[in-house]
């Protein structure tokens, strides 16, 4: 190996010699560094294939599994069927039966106050006979 030292007489010598000596290492690192950012590089473009390719079977993956969940989901038996349909239609039965008193009542009131003042005329029409027709004294 040679002396690293051997070429420095001047101050400024010193100066070139190390650039001399770092030339070479920094062309490394440049090298090292472009060798590792392409590795980078490649690996980045390989976990955007694997996302792209995960992103095209997502809705595939999505409908398996939802078909797979309905198939091992519970179904009625027929007894639970009818009970279901007895069901909904005892509540619609329910509904219909609240309108009718609904409407009933409101016919009552109608009715109620259309007699109120038949009531009222009748008794007014009474008593303004009574006072315009009786003999005075």
């Amino acid at each position: 190996m040679t002396d690293p030292t051997r070429h420095i007489h001047a101050p400024g010598d010193a100066e070139r010699r190390v650039g001399e000596l770092i030339g070479p290492a920094r062309h490394l690192r440049v090298e090292s560094a472009c060798r590792e950012a392409s590795v980078l590089a490649d690996m980045l473009a390989g976990s955007d294939r694997r996302i792209d390719a995960i992103m095209e079977q997502l809705p595939d993956r999505i409908e398996g599994a939802v078909g797979r969940a309905m198939a091992a989901s519970h179904q009625l038996t027929a007894e639970q069927h009818q009970w279901v349909l007895l069901a909904i239609q005892r509540e619609a039965q329910s509904i219909r039966l609240r309108q009718a008193i609904i409407e009933k009542t409101l016919a009552g009131l109608v009715w109620a106050a259309v007699v109120g003042l038949g009531a009222l005329v009748y008794h007014g029409a009474v008593d303004y006979l009574q006072t315009t027709l009786r003999p005075k004294p």
